[in-house]
């Protein structure tokens, strides 16, 4: 991911938008306790007590530091869209355990903050459809890097303030992505790009005065893969914007290049 710009004049922000499949793991995780008795008896516990204490703390500390009072908290829906167009997408995920009182946690969030989920989107795609909405009054908070595909205001855990990403720099973070794949989402990119070779060939397309997803396609095509192998791949790293939003339970327009959208228009 390139630099970002940080935000010197504090910009007129109303709401943090907050990944909440984050906030509740890191949260449930940190309050497991393995206890051994002895003769190679073991146990977990957590006390959701604890839980409840620690989110509240850390959404409370939040708001104290961002100077924001109003906090909007997105969940991931397990009807993944991504999932029904690529199978493999997070599918080494299942099967694996969740922190103690994960759900319950979820349930305390819902019940005292402004919560929500969608039937087909995942956390980061609500987060990047309001930012979009709304560019000048919402923050994004969360330490997924994946997040700086996105345009707007985002949250600096370390210093304490925003910065922003400029549409621009969200493409190339994008473009980036789609390049070297994820491999914790369960999708590879372009076979043999890393972080430095995709820097070389975005860095290339801009000094050139190409189109970067042209660039990205001739990637993929030298790697005797289909352009249609790279729409897929970039559509399992496209974090939605308001574009692709129909509706909170609809599910969404798809990401296309923007040539294939002039042409359909």
């Amino acid at each position: 991911m390139q630099k970002v710009l940080v935000v010197k004049a504090k910009p007129k922000i109303e709401q943090l938008l907050i990944d909440g499949d984050i906030l509740i793991y890191k949260n449930t995780s940190a309050a497991e306790t393995e206890i051994h008795w002895g003769d190679d008896f073991w146990t977990l516990h957590a006390d959701f007590q604890e839980v409840k204490t620690m989110i509240d703390s850390e959404l409370g500390n939040l708001q104290r530091d961002s100077g924001v009072n109003e906090l909007s908290i997105c969940f991931s829906s397990p009807n993944n869209f991504r999932k029904k167009i690529f199978k493999e997408y997070k599918q080494h995920r299942s099967g694996i355990r969740k922190p103690l009182c994960f759900n319950n946690a979820k349930d305390y969030v819902r019940e005292k903050y402004d919560a929500f989920e969608s039937d087909w989107l995942e956390a980061d795609d609500l987060l990047g459809v309001k930012n979009t909405m709304f560019p000048d009054h919402c923050c994004i908070v969360s330490v997924d890097k994946d997040l700086l595909t996105v345009p707007g205001y985002h949250w600096d855990f370390q210093k304490k303030e925003m910065f922003y990403v400029d549409e621009g720099l969200a493409d190339y973070n994008f473009y980036m992505q789609t390049l070297t794949g994820d491999a914790t989402d369960g999708y590879k990119g372009c076979p043999g790009v890393g972080p430095v070779k995709a820097k070389r060939i975005l860095d290339k397309a801009i000094e050139e005065d190409i189109d970067m997803w042209d660039a990205v396609v001739d990637t993929f095509i030298k790697a005797k893969l289909s352009r249609d192998e790279a729409i897929l791949q970039a559509r399992m790293a496209y974090i939605l914007r308001k574009d692709q939003y129909d509706g909170l339970d609809i599910y969404p327009k798809l990401w296309y290049p923007y040539d294939e959208i002039v042409e359909a228009a």
